[in-house]
């Protein structure tokens, strides 16, 4: 068995025996990230990404630029094409399966047998390493939702992102798209800006409602923002 079959089978083996049904909750994983010292409060400015599509797309494009400007970057995003390593970024570079395997074993002692998802432990493993390498700036992506993602242990981003918002996950986040866009906006924090892709009427409205009650501003494409051809400027 390779070393990253040899991560998977530990991680499934782990959470094996918890109960399979998803509870999204925050207070698992800020239970574990406790005992480990609160490593998401020593993390680089961070920019939150939610959304239904897109996530990916937009964080590879960021990642890019601020790579090429010479910047330490962070990335935590789910799922992967090839290889498991590609779901964590360290200062440019993808986490190595060792230091994948040190993690969870070090998590899995910490946690001390609480119950908790594959997700929410890939999760506290992926911020705890962040915290103990240097980077400029940190990109994390939502996995289901926003407002109880277990990656919203976030409290104050640089900057929130909101790709384009369908129906998504109706069972965990709400049958209309009223419901699963005050879920995604969930990432929204009061002060900070967030900017959003274009969105159907219903998210729009719903979205500015949100942005209202957080008092944080939010923008849209074509509404606060656009992107033209570098000839064009």
């Amino acid at each position: 068995m390779n070393k990253e079959n040899f991560f998977i089978q530990k991680l499934k083996d782990f959470t094996a025996s918890y109960p399979k049904v998803i509870d999204l909750s925050l207070k698992r994983v800020l239970k574990l990230l406790k005992a480990l010292g609160n490593p998401h409060l020593d993390l680089p400015p961070i920019i939150h990404v939610a959304g239904t599509n897109g996530k990916g797309s937009t964080i590879a494009f960021m990642a890019n630029v601020l790579i090429e400007n010479n910047k330490k970057v962070h990335i935590y995003t789910s799922p992967h094409l090839m290889s498991i390593s590609e779901r964590i970024i360290l200062s440019n570079r993808k986490v190595t399966l060792k230091e994948l395997i040190d993690a969870l074993d070090f998590c899995v002692l910490k946690n001390n047998n609480n119950p908790i998802t594959q997700f929410e432990m890939f999760t506290v493993i992926s911020f705890y390493l962040m915290a103990k390498n240097f980077a400029d700036i940190a990109l994390i992506e939502t996995g289901l939702g926003g407002r109880l993602d277990a990656t919203n242990v976030i409290k104050n981003p640089l900057l929130t992102i909101l790709t384009s918002i369908s129906n998504d996950h109706k069972e965990f986040l709400g049958s209309t798209l009223d419901l699963i866009a005050k879920e995604k906006a969930g990432i929204m924090k009061k002060n900070i800006l967030c900017i959003s892709a274009p969105q159907v009427s219903i998210v729009e409205k719903t979205l500015r409602q949100v942005s209202i009650k957080n008092k944080n501003e939010i923008v849209f494409y074509n509404k606060g923002w656009n992107v033209k051809k570098c000839s064009d400027l």
